[in-house]
């Protein structure tokens, strides 16, 4: 057994949750029971699954469908291999819970400093993500995928759609979730104009960002973000 995948993989807070549920439930589930038992989104509990079926925590069966057209279903249950070891849950920080709380009392000042902050590091980290993927530019037609990769190693299970001036990005996963609970105004006006400018970098210009809907506000599965492109056809 991989320990650095199995850290990596029960680290997290909701993964954790799902191994432990998996372990005392001793039965089959699917991805919807999952999604169903944790209140997440079904695209959310299968990408939690893939990763503790890849640390052999779990492993999975294919259900053949009698009769019925469409894919096999899959199932999931505890693996056979033991893991002799505690792992630590992810629990709220008291000391971010202070930054957090500090930032806010700020008031608009804290919170422009604050999205600046987050806003530097997201376009360091997409300016690294396209150099790494030796990217030539907006018209190079590997951009979306090299986007939707970057997204993805966010934890955000994105999912991109792209027409001649726009781009849409819903977010299934928030990997803030915890802390917006608690400081929601400050924690997603940060994270969307992180998203925002994590889209610029690639773009390589500004544009017209707007937020449709948000998981925690409008009580939705996912946030939904539109940016606009001053240009038609910007993208192929």
């Amino acid at each position: 057994m991989d320990m650095y995948k199995v850290y990596t993989a029960m680290g997290d807070f909701t993964r954790n949750g799902i191994y432990q549920y998996l372990y005392n439930i001793k039965k089959e589930v699917t991805v919807n029971d999952v999604a169903e038992e944790f209140s997440i989104h079904p695209n959310v509990a299968r990408s939690h699954l893939t990763k503790l079926e890849a640390a052999h925590l779990i492993r999975s069966t294919t259900q053949e469908k009698e009769g019925r057209a469409g894919r096999p279903s899959r199932t999931y249950c505890i693996s056979s291999e033991e893991v002799s070891i505690q792992f630590p849950v992810k629990k709220a920080n008291v000391y971010e819970d202070i930054v957090l709380s500090s930032i806010a009392d700020l008031g608009d000042i804290g919170k422009e400093a604050f999205q600046e902050i987050g806003a530097k590091i997201a376009t360091k980290q997409a300016t690294e993500q396209m150099k790494k993927d030796h990217l030539n530019g907006r018209e190079d037609p590997r951009l979306l995928d090299s986007l939707q990769n970057f997204l993805e190693s966010q934890n955000l299970n994105p999912e991109i759609d792209q027409t001649d001036n726009q781009i849409s990005l819903e977010v299934y996963n928030c990997p803030f979730r915890q802390q917006a609970e608690k400081h929601s105004e400050l924690v997603c006006s940060m994270h969307s104009r992180m998203l925002k400018e994590i889209i610029q970098t690639y773009l390589g210009e500004d544009v017209e960002w707007q937020e449709e809907e948000n998981m925690l506000y409008d009580g939705e599965r996912t946030c939904v973000y539109f940016a606009k492109l001053k240009e038609k056809g910007a993208l192929n």
